[in-house]
């Protein structure tokens, strides 16, 4: 059997979880509640560079599926970084999320801040100011299609 387990912070990891659960009708768990240690797992957690935070709370050998939400866009997901960061080797998804900078702690807004920064010096004017604005005020990018492939992979 496979079973979901999640790592959220602002709650759209937690959000997609849920959703892929109904979805599918697999068990759906936070990595901090007690559940079935011997079964597959799709992990679904947010994005900090190239590690999907809270997967090094888990065995990475059980993953089937990876699902990383993050707030970049989708083309500039580089999945063979995460799944090399990660130490696993499954298939990888990408999930755009959202932010809630009230949520995050100082140095993760403050790594924003900079990261924002970085994005606009080096673009210029075709920086995507969606994102800046995101990263910096608070930005969502939640939707619910980016769970069709998981769904469908997950069914097949």
């Amino acid at each position: 059997m496979t079973i979901i387990v999640y790592n959220s912070k602002t709650g759209s990891s937690e959000k997609y979880a849920h959703l892929i659960s109904e979805r599918t009708g697999l068990d759906c768990y936070s990595v901090k509640d007690e559940y079935p240690r011997d079964e597959d797992i799709v992990f679904i957690g947010w994005l900090r560079r190239y590690t999907i935070v809270g997967m090094s709370k888990i065995d990475v050998s059980k993953v089937k599926a990876a699902c990383a939400v993050g707030c970049d866009n989708v083309d500039f997901f580089n999945r063979k970084e995460v799944e090399s960061c990660n130490g696993y080797s499954a298939e990888t998804f990408y999930l755009r999320g959202w932010i809630v900078p009230e949520k995050l702690n100082f140095i993760e807004r403050f790594i924003l801040k900079m990261v924002s920064k970085k994005i606009l010096r080096e673009a210029g004017e075709h920086a995507d100011m969606t994102l800046i604005d995101a990263m910096t005020k608070g930005g969502d990018f939640f939707d619910e299609a980016f769970i069709d492939p998981v769904v469908e992979f997950l069914k097949g």
